[in-house]
């Protein structure tokens, strides 16, 4: 069992190249020479190709191998030829080879002394070449023949030579000829090899490391009970090659567990090397990243030509390979073989060496490698310092993730440390983290959790219970009860009274989230008062705090009363922000984007978005640009730039914030339904996938994305998507009213699917009403929503108006929002049809169509062309009206279609805009041509010839 699985995993990831080389094989069959050169560094699986290759050659296949090894002396001349002729012969059978080749067969005895009695014969060149070119030829005409080079990097000169002649020569019978190697290490070799790739009847086949999927599939097939943690530790070390990763599957756990074949072949290396350099790589070990030639000469104290020549040997004895001007380890494996050899005192001087060096550098990833080194060697006041420095320069760079993983690492060590010598650094790092990452996102872990640690009556346990509320909301789950207004009052009566501290001010901050969440904003403005004071005195690394403080003062100003106040709150804000770090300005064109967004300058908006994609130097780190990537995608939506939607939502560097990542995913959904894509409904699955583990996840993100796909499909089933979450008791995100703008997509097709599905009641409709009505207080482009939702509401009612489709249009138009107005537009025109003004309707459609048509939004043109159709209305310059199928005019079609659903000639007049008299004449007409005798007859023949679907 263990070698099925173990055989099964080997191929995980190498289809692709298994089939090149089996159609490779499949031409020589046919005749036609071919070779194979199969490269790859050592562990690749090049052997393992070959060999799955063979298993899968016919019984009749005559197969040889050369294997080429490593020789301490000079290189034997025709080693791997020999040895290649030598395996061809037994299988081919001596006599064989020699009736075929005659007296050439002596040519061939220096070589395979098992043909002639005479062995020690001098080898004569051109003979061989002759000789072993004939029997090729000859076993070729007959059978299949397969000619394996194993490891062409250790073969000798001569024998590549008379490959490359076979190669080249030997272009006619059943042959196929394959040659692995790892990438050339000398220019004889790498000539060989270019030579056969360029040969026409050559393939050439590259083994990369096994991709992350692949990878997992790997080491699950050879260990089916592997854990998590140890999985990413598997696929970390080996780096995704499949021989590493079978042999840390069979050490067992940790990643010093095992001394195994790879293992002792990589310390062996170390070995053969002269004892100083040996010891100038181990302490490079000792260092988990690239390092520099004069970084590895200040830690050593060595001459940097020392250190330079040993590098040198380093990348010869293929330990080492440069990226980027700077020095690692070829593979993590190789740096872990070096440590294993190193003195645990040696280990101790080299991390503090290494922190030592390290300290002095501005760069975080340098500070974070010295608070590593020093965290090694144990908890101290040392490692805490050098922890929290890198922790702020990380900060100040932007990446808060990375930061707030680093404020964790610096809280865990502090709790190590006695706590007389730590209080203060303590509460420091507890606010900086809680700063940091987010606070209510990346506090949850402690206090959802009940981890934290908690004094009675401190502050630090104020601000604990006051952070569970927001942490657990923000966790998409609700875990507990809300704070009461008293409770808020008495906290901001204790900050008051407490010194200014990092700590005051992160509690400060809790208390506005938590009244930001209860919408008490008549609160906001003593409460923004206090924490304002307790920002004023943290120190000038925290500057952010006072961009934070702009964000909730805005959400406070509420009423289009406020807008010009909050415009240039937003303005100041962005100035301000311009010496601060880079967090402070992410956050501040952050807060500018989503303010101009709400007023609908979606221009300005997205200039600012901008920025923060060329601020925010780690978007994959960053929960900032998964905000800002938001409301890229909410203003694409809008605008059109529908591509922009999709690859934001596709895009890996997608950022952790869960929610953010929802939205884009929703908007996609949106995109995909939109152009008429079966994908949506897919979207829609992997939406409600991602939000399975969540306790009460917002359901209406993937609900919606599939009632939009269904609209104009199955409305009734459409709005009972809907219509479940407008009844709900508790708020979900999409059809939350205090969600306002991003959301507006949702009140539309809510409103829409009021008329679209005739079962819709008046209590659904005000639903609707309320919903977008409260929905679009928060914002000044909210009265552009209710506009189309009051005008789908009105036709609900049947009480449709052309004012109010114009309404909805002309706010459309001056956004611009090309697919609502493109929408309203035919809406309007259906009432004018009514009211009989084709000209005004035939202009409004052809202005929608070409919309439509650019935004390649099918659904929607279609609707436009079959209403054109049906008024017969012209749109020139548009795709054409349809013809009609078989004897069937092209307007009979259209009868026909409605006919089959049981209209009547009154119901297909009303559709088609005709008199009921012309519809029964058209009617007559149908039956005639296809020889039905009544209205069921002509389903049935429809059907029967493929009339209709």
């Amino acid at each position: 069992m263990e070698d099925m699985a173990s055989r099964s995993a080997v191929m995980v990831g190498r289809s692709v190249e298994l089939s090149l080389l089996l159609e490779a094989f499949e031409r020589s069959t046919q005749g036609s020479a071919q070779v194979a050169v199969v490269t790859g560094e050592a562990g690749i699986g090049k052997t393992r190709l070959v060999r799955e290759l063979v298993d899968r050659l016919p019984g009749n296949t005559v197969l040889a191998w050369g294997h080429a090894v490593p020789l301490a002396g000079d290189e034997l001349p025709y080693g791997v030829a020999g040895d290649l002729l030598r395996s061809l012969v037994r299988e081919v059978d001596v006599e064989v080879v020699r009736e075929a080749l005659g007296a050439g067969a002596r040519a061939l005895g220096p070589l395979v002394p098992r043909l002639v009695e005479d062995a020690d014969a001098a080898l004569d060149r051109l003979a061989l070449f002759t000789a072993s070119q004939e029997l090729l030829v000859d076993v070729s005409a007959r059978t299949p023949v397969v000619l394996v080079v194993e490891d062409a990097h250790w073969a000798d000169t001569s024998s590549l030579d008379l490959i490359r002649f076979w190669a080249r020569t030997v272009t006619r019978g059943s042959i196929f000829v394959v040659v692995t190697s790892r990438e050339a290490q000398t220019d004889g070799l790498a000539e060989v090899l270019s030579d056969l790739r360029r040969l026409p009847h050559a393939t050439s086949v590259e083994l990369r490391t096994l991709s992350e999927e692949a990878l997992d599939s790997h080491i699950r097939l050879l260990d089916p009970e592997v854990g998590h943690t140890r999985l990413a530790e598997i696929r970390r070390l080996s780096e995704g090659i499949p021989l590493y990763v079978e042999e840390l599957v069979a050490a067992g756990q940790g990643p010093g567990a095992a001394v195994s074949s790879v293992r002792a072949d990589l310390s062996a290396r170390l070995r053969t090397l002269p004892e100083d350099v040996a010891a100038l790589l181990r302490l490079a070990a000792l260092h988990r990243g690239p390092f520099s030639t004069s970084s590895l000469a200040s830690v050593s104290g060595s001459d940097s030509d020392q250190v330079a020549t040993a590098i040198d040997i380093g990348v010869s004895a293929q330990l080492l390979e440069e990226v980027g001007g700077v020095w690692q380890f070829h593979h993590e494996l190789l740096r872990l073989a070096a440590l294993e050899s190193m003195a645990p005192s040696a280990r101790d001087r080299g991390h503090q060496a290494w922190a030592d060096v390290l300290a002095g550098s501005r760069r975080a990833v340098d500070l974070i490698s010295a608070a590593d080194h020093l965290e090694t060697l144990g908890a101290s006041m040392e490692a805490l310092e050098a922890r929290m420095a890198a922790a702020q320069a990380v900060w100040n760079l932007g990446t808060s993730m990375e930061a707030a993983n680093q404020w964790r690492k610096a809280l865990v060590l502090a709790r190590q440390l006695p706590r007389d010598e730590s209080a203060r650094e303590h509460d420091d790092i507890l606010g900086a983290w809680a700063l940091a990452g987010g606070t209510w996102i990346d506090v949850r872990e402690l206090v959802l959790r009940d981890e934290a640690p908690v004094e009675p009556g401190s502050l630090r346990g104020l601000y604990y219970r006051l952070a569970r509320y927001p942490a657990s909301i923000w966790s998409l789950g609700d875990h507990c009860e809300a704070p009461t207004l008293e409770e808020y009052r008495e906290a901001l009566s204790r900050l008051h009274e407490e010194q200014p501290s990092l700590l005051a001010y992160v509690t400060g901050v809790v208390v506005l989230q938590g009244m930001w969440l209860q919408e008490r904003f008549d609160a906001f403005p003593e409460t923004i008062q206090v924490v304002a004071e307790l920002a004023e005195t943290l120190p000038d690394r925290y500057t952010n705090a006072r961009v934070a403080l702009a964000e909730f003062r805005l959400i406070g100003m509420v009423g289009e009363e406020q807008d010009a106040a909050r415009r240039k709150l937003v303005e100041e804000n962005v100035r301000d922000s311009v010496d601060r770090d880079v967090h402070s300005r992410v956050w501040a064109h952050t807060t500018a984007a989503y303010e101009l967004t709400r007023q609908g300058d979606l221009t300005g908006a997205l200039v600012h978005v901008h920025q923060c994609y060329q601020l925010i130097p780690s978007p994959e780190a960053d929960r900032l640009w998964s905000i800002a990537s938001e409301h890229g995608s909410g203003i694409a939506l809008m605008t059109g730039d529908w591509d922009e939607v999709l690859r934001l939502a596709a895009d890996p560097l997608a950022g952790p914030d869960r929610y953010h990542q929802w939205a884009r995913k929703w908007r996609a959904g949106l995109v995909q339904a939109w152009r008429d894509q079966e994908v949506s409904l897919s979207t829609a699955e992997e939406l409600r996938g991602d939000m399975d583990a969540v306790e009460s996840p917002p359901h209406d993100f993937p609900d919606v994305v599939e009632a939009a796909f269904l609209a104009a499909r199955e409305p009734a089933r459409a709005r009972a998507l809907v219509a479940w979450h407008l009844s709900r008791p508790d708020r979900t995100l999409i059809f939350d009213p205090s969600n306002g703008p991003p959301f507006g997509d949702a009140w539309a097709l809510a409103a829409e699917l009021a008329w679209r599905d005739p079962t819709s009641d008046e209590d659904y409709r005000s639903r609707v009403r309320r919903g977008a009505q409260d929905a679009a207080q928060a914002t000044t482009l909210g009265g552009l929503w209710v506009r189309e939702v009051e005008a789908h509401l009105a036709r609900a009612s049947g009480e449709d108006s052309s004012d109010a489709w114009q309404r909805a249009v002309a706010g459309w138009d001056d956004l611009p929002a090309p697919y609502r107005s493109a929408g309203c537009r035919l809406r309007w025109a259906e009432v004018l049809l009514g009211e009989d003004e084709r000209e005004r309707a035939e202009v409004l459609l052809d202005s929608a169509l070409t919309s439509a048509e650019a935004l390649r939004a099918r659904p929607l043109g279609d609707e436009i062309r079959s209403l054109a159709g049906r008024a017969r209305l012209r749109l020139p310059g548009h795709t054409p009206e349809r013809t009609g199928m078989g004897p069937l005019t092209a307007r009979e079609q259209e009868v026909l279609e409605l006919l089959v659903q049981g209209k009547t000639n009154d119901q297909i007049g009303s559709a088609l805009f005709m008199s009921p008299r012309t519809a029964s004449v058209h009617v007559s007409h149908i039956l005639a041509k296809l020889g039905a005798s009544n209205r069921t007859e002509v389903a049935a023949i429809a059907h029967r010839l493929g009339l209709i679907g």
